[in-house]
């Protein structure tokens, strides 16, 4: 019986010792160079050294599929990684998802350990694209959203739904405090 794997590297970004982190997402469970195993398709981090050495990784993600489109070094040291899920509580994942597709965010220390996981969304599908840390040290998260006045959005959706190939996106951005405490 034939097993599809899935590996998909989004983001290569130099960090402050000079090695990489790779972000990506993968459904392969430990094998090659792979030492952690995934519940789903997870967010997928590796930091190597300068020279391509692994000297950590880390599958994060919960029951479902996860895809993260945005990873950065964060001002401690730690990193960021901002994408899309379709799970809900399970896993790493802590907070209840809030409609087909939502945002999740998630803030590791600089050794890959979840800090703090947060989930946003409508009751319909929200696509997370972009993360960008403010001067404040909170977190600023760009997307798109077709969901409703619902969950976590305060504002309606802008004209109906369209697929990607229309051109036609609903930008739904929001601003998130600076810390979250994983309980």
């Amino acid at each position: 019986m034939a097993v599809m794997v899935m590996i998909i590297c989004i983001r290569l970004v130099i960090v402050i010792d000079g090695g990489l982190i790779l972000g990506g997402s993968s459904s392969s469970t430990i094998s090659g160079d792979k030492t952690v195993s995934s519940l789903g398709q997870d967010y997928w981090l590796i930091k190597i050294d300068s020279i391509g050495n692994i000297q950590w990784q880390n599958s994060i993600g919960g029951s479902g599929s996860e895809q993260p489109y945005s990873v950065f070094q964060t001002s401690d040291g730690g990193f960021i990684i901002g994408g899309d899920s379709y799970s809900g509580i399970s896993g790493d994942k802590t907070q209840a998802s809030r409609g087909d597709n939502d945002y999740w965010v998630v803030k590791t220390d600089a050794s890959g350990n979840i800090e703090w996981d947060k989930t946003f969304g409508g009751s319909s599908v929200d696509f997370l694209h972009g993360i960008a840390q403010a001067a404040d040290g909170g977190y600023f998260l760009c997307g798109e959203s077709y969901s409703v006045i619902s969950g976590d959005k305060t504002e309606n959706k802008i004209g109906p739904q369209r697929h990607m190939d229309n051109k036609i996106k609903c930008i739904w951005c929001t601003r998130v405090a600076k810390y979250y405490r994983r309980e």
